[in-house]
């Protein structure tokens, strides 16, 4: 009489736990971005060209490098001179597909902003830094995004990082950030300094202005 082995029975696997998928923006698929790129589109109708001037003069080197080189960037900054927010961050979103960068991730999480992504955007921030740690503006727009996120102390690490960073030229906006994120910790000296420091780079910001008298008459 034979006799039957019983087979041992494994458990089933648990399924290793999954990495937190990226947050992706949410850009108008019905954007055509290759119709956007053809030059035709490109007329006075569409892009308001004293707009992307205004734009245009607060970047740096860098990012001349990449507009002049990259069309999907140079486009979405068009567009997103003109307001047209949902076809800037597909134009940005297809330049980093085409070779990432942080001018690129930078632009994208500016638009993201601007659009109330704030998740999104700090998303795409965070990927900015880590590229190129020496893009001030990048630190910049990260900080401003955590003060948002009401997370002040690493904000002010990224404004402070910012400020020595090489390539920054929102510096009197850095400085206004700065300012924020200390009034949020209490810290009301150390936010009148930053204003003082954002009023000597740009003596038209009235916002910072209006800030520091308000906490001088707190301090007062």
């Amino acid at each position: 009489m034979k006799t039957t082995r019983s087979k041992n029975l494994k458990s089933p696997r648990k399924p290793a736990p999954q990495a937190a998928a990226p947050v992706t923006p949410s850009v108008d698929p019905s954007i055509n971005t290759n119709a956007v790129l053809d030059n035709r589109a490109m007329d006075s109708s569409i892009i308001d060209t004293s707009a992307f001037e205004t734009v245009a003069n607060r970047l740096q080197n860098s990012v001349f490098s990449k507009l002049e080189k990259d069309p999907f960037f140079r486009t979405g900054y068009m567009y997103e001179a003109a307001g047209n927010l949902g076809a800037a961050a597909a134009c940005y979103s297809r330049s980093i597909q085409a070779g990432p960068s942080a001018e690129a991730y930078t632009s994208l999480s500016h638009v993201l902003r601007l659009m109330g992504e704030v998740d999104a955007a700090l998303y795409q921030a965070r990927q900015a830094v880590e590229i190129d740690p020496e893009f001030g503006n990048a630190w910049s727009n990260l900080g401003a995004l955590l003060i948002e996120k009401h997370i002040y102390d690493e904000a002010v690490s990224c404004l402070e990082r910012a400020l020595k960073a090489k390539n920054l030229t929102t510096l009197a906006e850095t400085y206004f950030h700065l300012a924020r994120a200390y009034v949020s910790k209490g810290c009301l000296r150390a936010a009148i300094s930053a204003l003082d420091e954002c009023l000597k780079r740009d003596p038209q910001a009235d916002m910072a202005r209006l800030l520091k008298a308000q906490l001088d008459s707190q301090l007062n």
